[in-house]
């Protein structure tokens, strides 16, 4: 074995890890290498594992004894990276352009408008990013390009370019310089919500002040009787007459039928940089959810068994590598593929033809697929193109699962027996300026569209979604995860067992019908109360739905109440339920609801965005438990959703509002 530890077999190894993203063991191996032999690839490739883990001066270190060896341009790329990570940007120039004089190379020009741009070299910094987008259309070369543009006050160019720029990825200060170069060009709106996908992806209160100074600026009158309506302090529930002229005020309102959505957004927003995200006296509700129970013993060669097939193939993205490592599954993965574009043969992932050659070399009779697919498309299509289109996020994913199901019956047809690995989540924070909880929430409907499917064509179809989303928050289970949005693979332990979940379930045709309910489901989730006076309800910030509220309290006269909720995540209202308990009743509690809507592109502001729910009271035999249903069921919407709810309570004397239900519809609206 001695004679295999030389400066080679380090290099091999550190290159191997590099690759794989095993930086810490890339730079141990590079400098087991270097204490063999110095050689000037040993230090490049240091210095590259030094900056991937963020060690930038002795990157730079490394990359310079590189140089002393050779002079080389990836060398001196690497070194610019490193200067400018360090903010030592007028080196970082002069060493991008001895890269630069070497080989021209888009990354060399990347880093050099980048440090161009900061040290305000902008119209030198324009030039360089375009040479760079001339060798590779890289995300970041056209947001460097944007904000160069935006300081120059070549407006509308930098918002082109900070357009192209999210269309190859979503970035939160690529949405800052696109609102910013909105704003100047006196496009408000456009600005607002720009900044708020900003915002989303990043909570700074830099970034939320500028965009309430820009929401008072662009809507005066709705920002300040709004904002004051939403200020109201509800810890003052003895101050009567200041209470009686908001409740006359906000009815005013309500009666107008619109109240700007962007409003209530900003304060729910503030709100939520000042207190915990989920009151600590819901963690014991949260932790009682219990977990199915999963069998975690599989025989290795059972699923060929029970698909009669000689051969078991699997194709997805980067997801589809929990059934790596497996001896009887081969995988192969794709990329980055979606549901959308899996039928088409001009995808520019290439994954429909990819699947076509592979399965060339396998009998349909003898072979089974594994096809895992959807995160990518509930990352980044489905609200993407609800906004674009102002269309319900469920009818963007109708048509995902459309055009999928076509790919799965032209497999059907050759012969191939389907195995379908539903998506376990949308996605991670961070990576979107849609929230998770949103993300995981469609999820479940795609995950439910598509289930429904696939029985009808006697196609397995499964998922982790039930194990690794938490059902109440919708908030993935981190365990589970390796990364933000990757569960663990079967090399250890947690990623073995979810591999043979998947593959039992696969066996036992797993039927999650009654996770992946579709119509009209009760939503089990933590909602927000943004304001409230209701007794025994201010002192909480939420609320589990359909769930016993401790801190409800006795109301003791039949004066007017209130309470502004925002939901987990919007949705089509079906029913809002007020449950009240009561010894003796007097007179029954009179209560209203209202759903208030936005359109699924908040560019464009409904004429009506607030909707009633026409009233239903039901009493025990007992008169101790009151059950108001309010019924919206009879509203249809393709293009608007509701985040936020009012309800309003009075004549409640003797009685305590001790929980809400709400329950939503899903259904498809095609005009």
């Amino acid at each position: 074995m001695k004679e295999l530890q030389t400066a080679g077999y380090f290099f091999d190894l550190a290159i191997e890890n590099f690759k794989s993203g095993d930086f810490q063991l890339a730079i141990d191996a590079f400098n087991q290498s270097l204490l063999r032999k110095e050689d000037w690839k040993a230090y490049q490739g240091l210095g590259s594992a030094l900056c991937s883990v963020e060690q930038y001066q002795p990157a730079i270190a490394a990359f310079n004894q590189s140089l002393v060896l050779k002079e080389h341009w990836q060398s001196y790329k690497g070194l610019g990276w490193a200067l400018y990570f360090t903010q030592q940007y007028q080196k970082a120039i002069e060493v991008f352009q001895k890269s630069l004089a070497l080989k021209e190379h888009w990354q060399s020009y990347q880093g050099l408008g980048w440090a161009l741009h900061f040290t305000q070299q902008y119209q030198k910094a324009i030039e360089v990013f375009q040479k760079s987008l001339v060798l590779k259309e890289h995300w970041q070369s056209y947001q460097g390009l944007g904000w160069a543009l935006l300081n120059v006050k070549q407006y509308q160019q930098a918002i082109d370019a900070f357009n192209k720029s999210l269309l190859r990825k979503e970035d939160w200060k690529t949405y800052q310089g696109l609102g910013s170069a909105l704003n100047n060009a006196k496009q408000y709106p456009n600005a607002i919500h720009a900044l708020v996908r900003a915002w989303k992806m990043n909570k700074d209160k830099e970034l939320l002040k500028q965009i309430l100074d820009l929401i008072g600026k662009t809507y005066p009158s709705d920002y300040s009787f709004l904002l004051e309506l939403l200020r109201f302090p509800k810890t003052k529930p003895d101050l009567r007459q200041e209470r009686r002229f908001y409740l006359d005020k906000i009815k005013e309102v309500l009666e107008t039928g619109y109240i700007n959505p962007l409003i209530i957004w900003s304060y729910a927003a503030n709100k939520k940089m000042n207190i915990s995200e989920i009151n600590a006296s819901y963690n014991d509700q949260i932790s009682k959810v219990v977990s199915r129970a999963n069998n975690t013993n599989l025989i290795g060669d059972e699923l060929l068994k029970s698909t009669k097939s000689k051969h078991i193939v699997s194709f997805g993205d980067s997801h589809g590598m929990i059934f790596s490592n497996h001896k009887f599954i081969k995988h192969f993965p794709l990329k980055a593929p979606t549901m959308y574009k899996i039928n088409n043969t001009n995808s520019s992932s290439g994954s429909h033809d990819k699947i076509i050659e592979i399965l060339a070399n396998y009998k349909p009779q003898d072979t089974s697929i594994i096809l895992t697919l959807g995160e990518i498309d509930l990352r980044n299509h489905v609200h993407k193109q609800s906004r674009i289109q102002n269309r319900l996020p469920e009818l963007i994913v109708n048509d995902i699962a459309d055009n999928y199901i076509e790919f799965l019956d032209k497999l059907r047809l050759h012969g191939y027996n389907l195995l379908v690995n539903n998506p376990h989540c949308g996605g991670g924070d961070g990576k979107a300026s849609v929230p998770l909880e949103e993300r995981n929430d469609m999820c479940l409907y795609m995950n439910s569209v598509l289930l429904e499917k696939c029985r009808d064509r006697n196609i397995t179809c499964t998922s982790l979604y039930d194990i690794v989303v938490d059902p109440i928050t919708r908030k993935n289970r981190e365990c589970f995860y390796f990364d933000e949005h990757h569960l663990h693979l079967p090399i250890n332990k947690i990623g073995k067992s979810l591999q043979s979940i998947l593959i039992s379930r696969f066996l036992n045709q797993y039927d999650l019908v009654n996770e992946f309910k579709i119509h009209n489901d009760r939503i089990n989730a933590i909602c927000n109360i943004l304001i409230s006076d209701i007794p025994g309800w201010l002192s909480i910030d939420f609320f589990l739905t359909d769930s016993f509220v401790r801190e409800a309290k006795l109301i003791e006269d039949n004066n007017r109440y209130f309470q502004l909720i925002e939901l987990p995540f919007p949705l089509l209202i079906k029913e809002i339920s007020l449950h009240f308990e009561s010894k003796e009743i007097k007179a029954y509690p009179s209560s209203s609801c209202y759903g208030i809507y936005e359109s699924c592109d908040p560019i464009l502001p409904p004429e009506k965005n607030i909707f009633q729910g026409i009233s239903k009271v039901n009493i025990d035999e007992n008169y101790q438990n009151i059950k108001i249903e309010h019924d919206f069921s009879g509203y249809h919407f393709n293009n608007m959703h509701a985040r936020y709810i009012f309800i309003s309570i009075s004549n409640t004397e003797g009685t305590r509002l001790t929980k809400i239900g709400v329950s939503r519809l899903r259904y498809s609206v095609s005009n």
